[in-house]
C-alpha cells in the first residue's frame, strides 16, 4: 500500500529537498499526507471493519437468543420442581 506524502517545501531548494548535513546532499523531506488520496484507502478500511462488525453482532445475537431460551427453560424446570414439592 503507497501513503501519499507530500513533501516539505524548503525555502532554499523549493523542490520538497533538504541538504543532509552529514553528506551534504539533497534528500526528500516528507512531513505532511495527502489527505485527499488518504481517504478512499481509509473508506475502504472502514467498509472492512463494518462488515466484520456486522458479522460479530448477527453472531452475538443468535448467541444472544440461545442464551435466552435455555434460561427460559431452566425457570420453567425450577417452576416444574417447586410445584412437585409442594
Amino acid at each position: 500500500m503507497h501513503l501519499p506524502i507530500c513533501p516539505k517545501q524548503d525555502k532554499t531548494t523549493r523542490h520538497g529537498k533538504f541538504k543532509d548535513s552529514k553528506t551534504g546532499k539533497k534528500k526528500l523531506y516528507a512531513t505532511g499526507l495527502d489527505y485527499g488520496h488518504l481517504t478512499p484507502i481509509l473508506m475502504e478500511a472502514i467498509k472492512e471493519l463494518k462488515v466484520e462488525k456486522d458479522v460479530d453482532v448477527q453472531e452475538l445475537k443468535a448467541e444472544n437468543e440461545k442464551l435466552k431460551a435455555e434460561l427460559e427453560s431452566l425457570r420453567n424446570q425450577i417452576d416444574s420442581i417447586k410445584n412437585s414439592l409442594k
